[in-house]
């Protein structure tokens, strides 16, 4: 009786592992016929995202993919083709079925123009997005002073994060800013080791700050923008390098220095 009821136990375990794995094989043929089905190969290709880059442009990363498989394509493959544009910062790819493959792409946000050997527009990255024409002028602030390295510049290559950090921070801390209520941040020369110059749009007052510290250096700056507003006319410099009192230099080489 234990035998019989043994061998019953066998038979049930044969037949189950059978069926499953009859089943197993019969889903995967199913999918192998599915692949290969005019209803599932791509026929539309939708874009969300761009507002700079244009969508042909974009598209053309990926080849002609239309009419291959939407089970087939690789999105990993596609998101790296994409993201060589020097534009594009981030890609989101889906599938949705039966034959739309669904992008999503997230743009880089110009920040800054850097000078060298031609003016480059890039992000707060310091990845290069293009070149600037010599009859351009967009809005905004030129760096000068550093060094772009021995390597020629291109659109997709980098300037050193770090080379620019003290001028990112800067332009954070005065996003919206107006010397006297009027100027918007023009330049901002790095040469110097310790210290920033800044110029502003419209103005022949230079701004000299620390590097460091641009909370503290922001509001000192807003602070003598208003003292002076009224006299700004009669202003060439505003130094605020010094920790306890800034100076404001006059055409007449008069000193004016308040703490």
């Amino acid at each position: 009786m234990r035998l019989n009821a043994l061998a019953v136990a066998f038979v049930r375990i044969v037949l189950i592992t059978a069926v499953f794995t009859l089943s197993a094989v019969g889903a995967y043929a199913g999918y192998e016929k599915m692949k290969t089905t005019d209803y599932f190969r791509i026929a539309n290709v939708e874009v969300d995202g761009l507002e700079r880059v244009s969508e042909p442009d974009f598209l053309r990363l990926l080849g002609n993919i239309k009419g291959k498989s939407v089970f087939e394509f690789d999105l990993y493959e596609a998101g790296k083709r994409l993201q060589t544009h020097p534009w594009i910062e981030s890609v989101e790819i889906r599938r949705r079925l039966p034959a739309t493959i669904r992008i999503l792409a997230g743009e880089r946000t110009p920040a800054l123009i850097v000078a060298g050997s031609r003016r480059f527009l890039a992000d707060r990255h310091g990845v290069i997005l293009r070149v600037i024409g010599k009859d351009e002028n967009p809005l905004y602030p030129l760096i000068t002073g550093i060094s772009l390295g021995a390597r020629p510049m291109r659109p997709g290559g980098q300037i050193d994060p770090g080379a620019i950090r003290d001028a990112l921070r800067a332009i954070g801390k005065l996003t919206g800013y107006r010397l006297f209520g009027k100027s918007r941040l023009k330049s901002i020369d790095l040469s110097g080791k310790d210290r920033l110059v800044l110029r502003f749009e419209g103005s022949a007052v230079t701004v000299i700050a620390q590097r460091l510290d641009w909370t503290d250096g922001a509001e000192r700056l807003k602070t003598v923008d208003y003292i002076l507003r009224g006299r700004e006319k009669a202003v060439i410099q505003i130094d605020l390098s010094f920790p306890d009192k800034v100076i404001v230099t006059y055409p007449t080489n008069t000193q004016d220095q308040r703490g």
